[in-house]
């Protein structure tokens, strides 16, 4: 009887399974799949999106579904697909991610990439660790999309990284404030520094006088040629 049930379930497992593969496009099955190109991106960020089963050491995977997941992936530009000796091999290209960002909205924190056009390429999943976090307002987001003063601040900070690379690496975190003023947070130091009027020339002397004295306010402003201490 207990042998009779184990069939039935068997077999019914395996009817479930055929029918759940039928609804699949082109298969392939392989025993391993590897990527190449892949510098922020992670093979698992893409293939739990694949539909696939594993069946001992091989692989069926749907090929019109891997298809699909690198086609709605903002991060990849490109993409190429080959199989050689049982391998299926997937060649990426990638958006790279130039910004990381932040807004709340409904009292949630919203984190999203942004790639040196401005465009979104990744929501929620943030894979670089090595840039300041720029925290918007939700009015700089009107429709989905940035507002002028939300351009005009990545464009500065493009300048800053270009001119004042030391100062770009030093940040951690940089705020665009209701009022129109950047508030930011250098990596190591508990000051909050309020820069008006994109004064990061003048910003660059100041951090290096405090960094030299080991000096470091709670609040420090800064404008075009002044620093103010609080």
């Amino acid at each position: 009887m207990a042998h009779r049930r184990f069939l039935y379930i068997s077999i019914a497992g395996a009817l479930f399974l055929g029918a759940f593969v039928s609804l699949w496009g082109e298969t392939v099955d392989v025993r391993r799949v590897e990527f190449k190109g892949l510098k922020y991106l992670s093979p698992r960020e893409i293939m739990e999106q694949v539909r696939f089963v594993k069946n001992n050491e091989m692989m069926r995977i749907d090929m019109t579904s891997l298809k699909e997941v690198l086609a709605k992936t903002a991060m990849v530009r490109a993409s190429s697909i080959a199989v050689f000796e049982e391998k299926l091999i997937v060649t990426v290209t990638e958006r790279e991610p130039a910004h990381v960002c932040a807004v709340v909205k409904a009292n949630e924190t919203i984190t999203f990439e942004l790639d040196d056009s401005l465009s979104v390429v990744s929501v929620r999943n943030i894979h670089r660790s090595d840039v300041p976090v720029v925290v918007l307002q939700e009015e700089d987001l009107p429709g989905g999309k940035l507002s002028a003063r939300a351009i005009e601040l990545f464009k500065g900070l493009s300048v800053l990284k270009k001119h004042h690379a030391e100062l770009y690496r030093e940040l951690s975190e940089v705020k665009f404030r209701p009022d129109g003023v950047y508030e930011i947070r250098l990596k190591g130091r508990n000051t909050k520094i309020i820069v008006q009027d994109s004064a990061f020339s003048t910003l660059k002397y100041i951090v290096s006088a405090l960094d030299e004295k080991k000096y470091y306010p709670g609040t420090l402003w800064v404008g075009s040629g002044f620093g103010v201490i609080k």
